[in-house]
């Protein structure tokens, strides 16, 4: 630790506190804390007073406290909570203005970039601004209803950084809204073992790691479920066989997504943290700091990042609290970041989550239902459809046996799933205005059973239990099925025997589930990311990727002047030129040569290989996909198309494509959009 930060005396750490326009230096007692963390908190500072019977002054919530430690400005905030003991002593629990972050609204934000927008909300909400050091990405698309406004920034730094390979870090300096690049973060401060007190380094394979992986999917021409695995022998042999199995919705991609997983989890799980170590005030949560430890059966010598930190003066010393992440140490706080390699392949500082699991289709929060107790009830025309149910029961925050029993309720004819509900309309709950289905008739009819499925999952999810806050089966039951029109009580009564039934547990309203803010946010937990950050520079997977999209890559960049030396490119129109050229090359033409976008379409339409409005709403893409959009050209047609591309991966929600006459330039360039975009307007499904 250098020279200046080791004045660890407290007898300049000073609290003022202003009260009606007076601020007043307060004498704080032993024990002064300020804690950060790196995600999603306020900063907060703890302290107490001892408050004289005569002439004391009462703060109250809301008056503004100022902390300084060493000579240093460290914590600008404001008291919100009072906790008083018999003795006279007065705690006081202050928060940085980040906490009122935590407001929930519906907000949408188009064509901005990560700074823009945390801006927009600190305008919006009266906070202060300070240095904003913005990305150049901007976002295409954020929408978030009813979430917190720390959820939106903090989506908008994730979507960044995923684009871009970006981190950035939000935290309130002493009073100003700060955002800051992790490569700004550096500070001059070592941690040794000089400078601590002590440590706590756990290591184990108790917590996410495996060493053999088996991904199921169906397969496209028999349609049976294949199972695909991959073992690291050596692995098992010194620690047993700890499996993961995951299910997959693309084939073409398992033999990377294998690779990719027993890579991720086929290693120890780690955590660091320091314990008294010097204070030092520069020290804050998203700082890289240098580590030299010698922990018994390893020696760290690296920067970390700090994901955690508490600042704490007591008994006349200034000591700080520290749990650090960075190589194979990981974060213990829940909300993981995105990871990185560098250019030597080592995993660098914001490694955030080497080892939890990233951004994998939502798993078993608590509720303990199985596909096979599903496929008990889900009978006729649903038969076989557990797994779906399951998997949208684990995305959208509901208890998937209950919606499968709201389902039979709703939908069972001579005794199997059979009604016409159920058949023509693929409404799996007798679901009436769906406002992304509106219908003529009373009931919403839906393109596909699986969104279906899906819809009857939102109004769970998102309008009855995260919006209305309706956490039991009667909330939920009485305005799904009122008096007027059912014996809503047996409807309730039946619905918990029959859980009873199938699962063997007694239904408790516990078990309903939490929901979550909106659709988006359930159907980007539904569907696994496996991520590679150096995919721009990638021109060979091994197979993991369909040839055409193999081939899209080695032209990115390319002009009009530079493809048409290449193969037929229609001057002014060769976007559809393109994508043929493409699945011509790699040998891959399942339909007709042509320049026109909707001859093209027309083609896959033709195969019944096509999705189409409301059909492209909700159909998340593979890689490989051909992807058609409506830019509002006179040309489009009934068809509404006129422009098209080939879709290169997909993560969650995020599609990444390429497209030949595009972008300001109107050469060969990269564009992201997400699920649901008004402008996707059909894919041909390859």
């Amino acid at each position: 630790m250098t020279a200046e930060n080791k004045d660890i005396h407290s007898y300049n750490c000073d609290v003022h506190i202003t009260h009606k326009e007076e601020t007043y230096i307060v004498n704080a007692l032993s024990g002064l804390e300020i804690a950060w963390e790196r995600k999603g908190v306020a900063g907060k500072c703890t302290f107490s007073i001892a408050q004289e019977d005569d002439g004391k002054i009462e703060f109250e919530e809301g008056d503004a406290v100022r902390v300084r430690i060493s000579k240093t400005w460290m914590f600008f905030g404001f008291i919100f909570t009072k906790n008083r003991s018999a003795d006279g002593i007065v705690k006081y629990t202050c928060y940085d203005q980040l906490r009122y972050l935590k407001t929930k609204d519906s907000v949408g934000f188009t064509n901005n970039t990560v700074g823009e927008i945390v801006k927009m909300i600190a305008n919006d909400r009266r906070l202060n601004v300070g240095v904003i050091r913005d990305s150049n990405y901007k976002i295409p698309s954020l929408v978030k209803e009813n979430g917190s406004m720390f959820d939106v920034i903090m989506q908008a730094i994730e979507m960044t950084t995923q684009e871009t390979g970006e981190i950035f870090i939000l935290y309130d300096r002493f009073g100003k809204l700060t955002l800051c690049p992790l490569e700004h973060m550096f500070r001059n401060v070592v941690i040794n073992s000089s400078s601590i007190t002590d440590f706590d380094y756990e290591s184990t394979i108790d917590k996410q790691t495996y060493n053999s992986i088996i991904l199921e999917y169906k397969s496209g021409t028999t349609g049976m479920t294949v199972r695909d695995p991959k073992k690291d022998e050596d692995s098992i042999a010194k620690w047993g066989l700890l499996e993961l199995v995951e299910k997959t919705n693309n084939g073409w991609n398992s033999l990377k997504q294998k690779s990719d997983l027993l890579n991720h989890y086929n290693s120890k799980t780690k955590t660091l943290k320091i314990k008294g170590a010097m204070g030092a005030v520069e020290v804050v949560a998203g700082a890289v700091i240098v580590v030299s430890l010698d922990l018994g059966d390893m020696v760290v010598d690296m920067n970390m990042v700090v994901d955690a930190v508490t600042h704490r003066v007591e008994d006349g010393l200034y000591s700080m609290d520290l749990e650090l992440i960075g190589g194979e140490f990981v974060s213990t706080r829940g909300v993981q970041g995105e990871s990185k390699q560098g250019n030597d392949g080592t995993e660098t500082p914001d490694s955030f989550a080497a080892k939890e699991k990233r951004e994998t289709a939502a798993k078993d929060w608590g509720h303990g239902v199985t596909e096979e107790m599903l496929n008990k009830v889900l009978n006729g025309y649903l038969s076989g459809h557990g797994s779906y149910y399951l998997k949208c029961g684990n995305a959208f925050g509901v208890n998937p046996m209950l919606a499968a029993l709201i389902t039979k309720k709703e939908c069972t004819e001579g005794g199997t799933i059979n009604s016409y509900s159920a058949r023509v309309r693929n409404n799996f709950g007798g679901i009436t205005g769906d406002p992304d289905y509106p219908n003529m008739g009373k009931f919403a009819k839906y393109p596909s059973k699986e969104i279906g499925i899906e819809r009857l999952f939102r109004l769970l999810g998102v309008v009855y239990i995260y919006q209305k806050g309706r956490k039991s089966i009667s909330s939920i039951v009485y305005p799904w099925a009122p008096p007027k029109q059912n014996n809503t009580a047996q409807y309730i009564r039946e619905l918990k025997e029959w859980y009873k039934k199938y699962t063997g547990v007694e239904w408790r309203d516990s078990l309903i589930g939490s929901g979550v803010s909106s659709f988006a946010e359930g159907k980007s937990r539904m569907y696994t990311v496996i991520s590679n950050p150096n995919y721009n520079n990638s021109t060979s997977s091994g197979g993991a990727i369909p040839p055409h999209v193999e081939e899209a890559r080695k032209h990115v960049g390319k002009s009009y002047s530079q493809m048409s030396k290449l193969g037929r490119m229609t001057s002014g129109l060769w976007c559809a030129d393109f994508t043929a050229f493409c699945m011509k090359k790699a040998g891959n033409m399942p339909v007709p040569d042509t320049s026109s976008t909707r001859s093209m379409f027309s083609s896959f339409q033709s195969k019944g290989k096509a999705k189409h409005l409301d059909a492209a709403r909700n159909y998340i893409p593979k890689s490989g996909d051909i992807i058609f959009f409506y830019n509002g050209s006179g040309r489009a047609g009934s068809l509404r198309i006129d422009h098209v591309g080939i879709v290169e991966r997909v993560d969650g929600t995020k599609i990444t494509t390429i497209e030949g006459n595009s972008g300001a330039k109107l050469n060969v360039a990269r564009h992201t959009y997400y699920v649901g975009q008004s402008k996707i307007t059909g894919y041909g499904i390859m």
